[in-house]
């Protein structure tokens, strides 16, 4: 199931991204929703599952997203209906809104044109190693395996054969639910206080299992759960590169980004100076 926050952003970014539309199915796609004239498309819906979501997460956010906007587009006409939308300072909000939207579509714009930018694993690997220091863990982390069943027998079948050797992704292919988020979880590390924190329970099991072991099965609403230990790292040890890689890779290029943008604006800055196009008043010209 989805968590609040990942819900909570999936459902602003649709409002960030999505306008109101006239019905024009043929032209526009499959209308999901609508009010008056406003129309959500399932289309425009779908650009906002993540990778790897099963259909039963898509349809949690589906469902989300349709009851958000509905009650979004109720205020917004009858805003529009009793006028509010004409008033000096919702108007002014609105232009301020407009003004931060045309911004940040300027600096992507400039971004979008930058196709050579990225970072190397040179980079990346240099950055590490010269602030080694900062990358210390603050706690225990752990890898492990969460596979989650429909039914007890999937579950005790998966368990018997982890125990006995078969490859985890045969076993999560012939019995797990969520396979590709199951693969994909087993893969990262992840600080033992925030893994399955959601589940109470199965936090506990990974407190106190060791290496290779397998937890009980628990059920938790519906579903047949149980945990696998697979590696660990302790508070205070050095990550390695491989686990903090892509993080720092992220960084870096947010950083050149940052550093671009910075540029940009401060030559359009410096073109306008020139041009005389920009003026400041002190409070005593007032």
């Amino acid at each position: 199931m989805l968590n609040r926050r990942t819900s909570f952003l999936l459902i602003a970014l649709l409002f960030i991204s999505i306008s109101c539309k006239q019905v024009q199915p043929t032209q526009e796609g499959v209308p999901a929703a609508q009010v008056g004239n406003a129309v959500l498309f399932e289309e425009e819906i779908e650009k906002l599952y993540p990778e790897g979501y099963s259909e039963e997460q898509k349809e949690v956010v589906r469902t989300q997203v349709i009851e958000q906007w509905i009650n979004q587009q109720l205020l917004v006409q009858e805003a529009i209906r009793t006028r509010i939308s004409e008033r000096p300072e919702v108007l002014k909000r609105v232009q301020e809104a407009q003004n931060d939207v045309l911004a940040q579509a300027m600096r992507e714009i400039w971004l979008s044109n930058l196709d050579s930018l990225k970072v190397t694993k040179l980079e990346a690997q240099t950055f590490y190693e010269k602030n080694k220091e900062q990358f210390v863990l603050q706690e225990r982390h752990i890898r492990f395996r969460h596979v989650q069943t429909p039914d007890l027998e999937s579950s005790r079948n998966a368990k018997t054969e982890l125990l006995r050797g078969i490859p985890f992704q045969t076993v999560v292919e012939k019995y797990a639910l969520e396979k590709t988020n199951t693969l994909t979880e087993a893969e990262a590390f992840h600080p033992i206080s925030l893994s399955l924190a959601s589940l109470p329970d199965l936090n506990r099991y990974l407190h106190v299992i060791g290496l290779n072991e397998i937890s009980p099965i628990r059920l938790l609403d519906g579903r047949y759960h149980f945990v696998q230990l697979v590696e660990e790292r302790a508070a205070g040890e050095h990550p390695d590169l491989e686990w903090v890689l892509d993080r720092i890779t992220d960084w870096l290029l947010l950083e050149k980004k940052r550093k671009i943008i910075n540029s940009l604006e401060r030559e359009l800055y410096i073109k306008a100076e020139v041009s005389n196009e920009i003026n400041t008043y002190t409070q005593k010209d007032n």
